[in-house]
């Protein structure tokens, strides 16, 4: 198969639409999750880090059966739409009753952690149902190694609009301060019915979104019904295989480290926001904002430097990158070059901050697109579907990191010294703390995964030889 078959602008915007809903869902959770149960319910950073990060045993089982029963699934609306669906429906009331808890719950904080485990269940659910079909539909739209990483490009430029659009702009639509009858400034973070109004557009848009992918993609056909299978997989046979691909073990134990430095990342950065840069609202939202347009600006850069350097060598830029970027501000700020209140230390750290998520824009869509070839390398071994167990496998590393990067930042938030409900407290020390674990620990975690990129062994070359 050519390299350098495209799928088609309107088929790659008609894709792209859909990571709308999981862009809401795991960026509105990572951003305001833990400051809505740490600033509102007072719950302590690491207990609500851990609850948060429980959905994961439940994630385990339930993303290599969704994978499976995706492949398997034979209807007269094909194999992918009625879970979007039905698991789209499902993200959307649990997004909103994330954060709507009902008054019986806030008086004890032991219901609080046990509504909050529950609705966090039920949306990874919604979301597993989802998210895996879609991003196996994403490997069957793709037609060629240069195709895939084109589609998978825009679908990171989606997730990075909608996060803009969502999470970014709430900063300064919902979380406006203002100041009290009695003349106290009160942080917009520190009111609990700005979550509400804000999960409640969210809900809204996921279901918009959720329709426009599957209007658009059903018109054109891509939803058609599939033929029934020559043979009946087995379920955790199959998840097994994937596992065990040399193409594919190499990229999930990248994926999986790279994934952690990234979640841990935005966990801290909402609290750097506004204890060690002390950014107001609209502040915030730039802030936030540059994050999306550095990400978008690497994915699409991504696709031109794949065809130039193949997909590893720009992998590997991107992290790099991305670490030098946020080594740079933590040396000036820690130095004392820059300061936080200035003009001169908000614009320093608005550039530096996107750089550090202008690499990982080269490397998600680029790793992601490293999947879908691995699949239909292995389809080339052994006919048959294989791009459901294939995203599930992915989407599970992912969520392991998730999880994993919430637990890591709320425990290095209990240890700098942070309080649950400090609203506008920080000590110095700590706010030193924070800022050294930001911008020099935390990325530096994806460092640790570049000796397992070195040995995946799929290049153009080779997977041009294995596919023709």
């Amino acid at each position: 198969m050519s390299s350098k078959i495209v799928t088609p602008l309107r088929s790659a915007i008609s894709y792209g639409i859909g990571e709308g809903p999981n862009s809401l869902v795991t960026n509105g959770v990572s951003t305001f999750g833990l400051l809505y149960y740490t600033e509102i319910l007072h719950i302590s950073p690491a207990i609500a880090g851990s609850a948060l990060s429980l959905s994961i045993f439940w994630e385990a089982f339930t993303e290599p059966v969704m994978g499976y029963v995706s492949d398997q699934t034979r209807s007269r609306f094909g194999s992918r739409l009625p879970w979007i669906v039905v698991g789209g429906g499902l993200i959307a009331l649990a997004m909103y009753l994330f954060w709507h808890i009902p008054s019986r719950f806030t008086g004890n904080s032991t219901a609080i952690i046990v509504y909050l485990i529950a609705v966090n269940i039920a949306l990874r659910t919604g979301l597993t149902m989802y998210f895996i079909p879609y991003l196996a539909l994403g490997f069957e739209l793709s037609p060629s190694y240069d195709g895939r990483s084109r589609l998978q490009s825009f679908r990171w430029v989606f997730n990075m609009l909608a996060n803009f659009l969502g999470p970014a702009l709430a900063w300064s639509i919902f979380f406006r301060g203002h100041t009290s009858a009695t003349g106290v400034r009160v942080d917009g973070t520190a009111v609990a019915e700005n979550y509400a109004a804000m999960s409640s557009a969210f809900a809204i848009a996921i279901l918009v979104m959720i329709a426009l992918l599957a209007l658009s993609t059903y018109r054109d056909g891509r939803f058609a019904a599939q033929p029934k299978p020559e043979r009946k997989a087995r379920l955790w046979s199959e998840f097994g295989q994937a596992l065990q691909d040399r193409n594919m073990r190499w990229l999930l134990g990248f994926a999986l480290l790279v994934q952690i430095a990234l979640m841990t990342v935005v966990a801290l950065q909402t609290y750097a926001y506004i204890f060690v840069m002390d950014l107001d609202s609209w502040q915030r939202s730039l802030a936030n904002g540059a994050t999306m347009v550095g990400m978008a600006s690497g994915a699409f850069a991504s696709t031109y430097l794949c065809r130039w350097l193949d997909k590893k060598p720009v992998v590997m830029i991107g992290v790099v990158g991305g670490i030098m970027s946020h080594a740079l501000f933590g040396i000036l700020y820690l130095t004392g070059v820059i300061h936080s209140g200035t003009t001169t230390g908000f614009v320093t750290f608005v550039l530096l901050h996107g750089g550090y998520w202008m690499g990982s824009g080269f490397i998600f869509p680029v790793v992601t697109a490293m999947i879908g070839d691995s699949a239909e390398l292995r389809s080339a071994r052994s006919p048959g579907r294989h791009e459901g167990v294939y995203s599930a496998a992915l989407s599970l590393s992912m969520r392991i990191a998730f999880a994993i990067g919430l637990l890591v930042g709320g425990w290095l938030l209990s240890n700098v010294g942070f309080q649950p409900g400090a609203a506008v407290q920080m000590s110095v020390e700590a706010k030193r703390q924070l800022a050294v674990l930001l911008f020099f620990v935390t990325p530096a975690i994806a460092l640790l995964g570049l000796p397992a990129l070195l040995r995946h062994p799929v290049n153009r070359q080779s997977f041009e030889a294995s596919t023709c």
